[in-house]
């Protein structure tokens, strides 16, 4: 399932939603994070703020950057992650991308909202069933 339109846009608490997916999506501008807006780096730095985790590009004095770097980055930091996932977690994939968990239900099933899925810089919201394809990789326990 992807939410799109009102019902997604009433999710969507983005600092920068404004600006997404244009005039700044794409432009590579750095948010108050450090990260580039409209991506979804961004946009889960944004969500742990929200929850009062002070999360940055440079978190526990490690480079978290790209999304593709952010496993990397929890094993350094020794920040928790498993296939578990749970409310507010981050969720993880191996090709570079991360998204935010919004819930999980009994089944293990996650509904996520994230930014710059598909490379549009557009705000949406999934519920990813376990053990499909589409399915994070890792969840990081922040």
């Amino acid at each position: 399932m992807v939410a799109t339109g009102p019902d997604a846009l009433a999710w969507n608490s983005y600092d920068y939603q404004g600006v997404c997916p244009s005039p700044n999506g794409g432009k590579q501008i750095n948010d108050r994070w450090g990260m580039w807006q409209c991506e979804c780096t961004s946009y889960s730095a944004d969500k742990l703020n929200e929850r009062g985790v002070p999360f940055r590009w440079n978190y526990k004095s490690t480079n978290w950057g790209s999304a593709g770097n952010w496993l990397s980055a929890a094993k350094a930091t020794g920040t928790p992650y498993g296939t578990y996932p749970r409310q507010g977690d981050v969720a993880w994939w191996s090709f570079g991308h991360v998204a935010y968990v919004d819930a999980v239900d009994s089944y293990g099933n996650v509904t996520i909202s994230e930014y710059n899925w598909s490379w549009n810089r557009n705000f949406n919201t999934r519920t990813l069933k376990r053990g499909t394809s589409s399915y994070p990789n890792y969840f990081i326990h922040f």
